[in-house]
């Protein structure tokens, strides 16, 4: 029997920061997920848009530095954008702007979503379409808006999930 390609999970900056800042309700999950990737069960994606929102650690310093030794692990994959992805993302910008539906706006307040973020911000939209259209299985986010949408529209309709990291049985053997 051949052996199962690994699956492409992807990650937004919150994980990244959260693990280079070694932030105690977010490592163990992100240490899973990287462990999966380590024995091959998995890839990690990093939208290009990702990367220019992690500029600073907690502490003050340059992320720079470890960014740049964390984009060496050989399972790390960097997603380009494309023209697809940016009209994606301009759909999902344009469709997730809930200013003006004021019943999905209530389910995302009461899914946990802050009541003043009414629309997908861009740099989420092209974070997310970039998933999408590089066929990922996952985007692990810690952000309300993104694990919403994934919960009530995107699984559905491309098969992503969205949600924050899992600590076990992600990949089962």
């Amino acid at each position: 029997m051949a052996n199962k390609s690994p699956a492409l999970i992807t990650w937004d900056s919150c994980c990244i920061l959260g693990l280079f800042n070694r932030e105690q309700d977010k490592i163990a999950g992100l240490t899973y997920e990287l462990r999966e990737c380590d024995e091959g069960r998995a890839l990690l994606g990093i939208a290009s848009a990702t990367l220019s929102e992690i500029t600073r650690l907690a502490d003050g310093s340059a992320a720079h530095p470890s960014l740049e030794l964390f984009l060496q692990f050989p399972f790390i994959q960097l997603l380009n954008s494309n023209r697809e992805v940016g009209l994606l993302s301009s759909k999902l910008g344009h469709r997730f702007d809930l200013r003006n539906d004021p019943e999905i706006l209530a389910k995302a307040i009461a899914f946990g979503c802050p009541s003043d973020q009414k629309r997908l911000k861009s740099k989420d939209s092209e974070i997310l379409s970039t998933a999408i259209v590089y066929k990922a299985a996952r985007l692990t986010t810690y952000d309300p808006f993104l694990r919403f949408l994934g919960a009530e529209f995107i699984r559905s309709e491309f098969g992503l999930e969205i949600d924050e990291p899992a600590s076990s049985l992600l990949f089962p053997t």
